[in-house]
């Protein structure tokens, strides 16, 4: 029996992840970065379930996409979008939703169906908005670190 189960491996290292995202990637992400998360969002794929096809097929999708903006020229803006914060968030996002079925999520989910019925739809695609919430967390995490660094500058 393992010291450690597998979904809390994963939620540990999408932590490590997200603080290396914050703390590293504070301004820009670099190739090697994006690199290794599109490799590493394409294993995360093949763990998954064979019925979450549909998610495979996103998460290879993200993946190439994150790879060519690699050989872009395009602005920093875009590739915060395959660092290790939007990675470290949607690994974290998967951790979760193996781990309890993403039961906060879903709790947040239905108190914003009662004002918004139309959220019905995420239901179905739990882990994107999962991913959403974890990431728009992170980058408001982020830019309290990058005020808190220009403050002491």
């Amino acid at each position: 029996m393992p010291i450690i189960t597998s979904p809390w491996v994963e939620i540990v290292l999408a932590f490590a992840t997200i603080v290396f995202g914050i703390l590293v990637e504070k301004w820009y992400v670099s190739k090697y970065s994006i690199a290794f998360n599109a490799v590493n969002t394409i294993i995360l794929a093949f763990t998954l379930d064979a019925s979450q096809i549909i998610t495979i097929i996103l998460l290879i999708v993200y993946a190439v996409i994150g790879a060519y903006s690699i050989r872009s020229k395009g602005h920093n803006t875009v590739k915060q979008l395959f660092g290790s914060k939007c990675y470290g968030s949607l690994s974290l996002a998967l951790a979760l939703d193996q781990l309890n079925r993403s039961f906060l999520t879903r709790s947040i989910l239905a108190l914003l169906e009662q004002f918004i019925p139309s959220l019905q739809i995420l239901e179905q695609n739990i882990v994107v908005f999962s991913w959403m919430m974890i990431a728009v967390v992170v980058f408001v995490i982020q830019g309290i670190v990058l005020l808190k660094s220009k403050r002491s500058h």
